[in-house]
């Protein structure tokens, strides 16, 4: 019966050195996540620095699309390939 007893003990040590372990692990994650939370804000460009034309992409337009809350989406198109 001594043996039983001890087994117990270990799996409740064990047990409780894996939460603990489990519970810094989260911690750690979540103080990554505050420290670096600036990389994960999206800082929208007024219009992109080089055009479609300067980056050597030929068949691609430079298109500005109005939305109907007023604002003024940018970007690049270009048409499918056949097919």
């Amino acid at each position: 019966m001594a043996r039983r007893s001890v087994s117990a003990k270990r799996v409740a040590i064990i047990a409780g050195a894996l939460a603990l372990l489990a519970v810094v692990a989260y911690a750690g994650v979540c103080a990554y996540f505050v420290v670096h939370e600036q990389l994960a804000v999206f800082y929208p460009m007024a219009r992109a620095s080089t055009s479609p034309e300067a980056a050597g992409l030929k068949g691609v337009a430079e298109v500005t699309i109005a939305t109907e809350d007023g604002e003024r989406l940018y970007g690049w198109w270009t048409a499918p390939a056949a097919g």
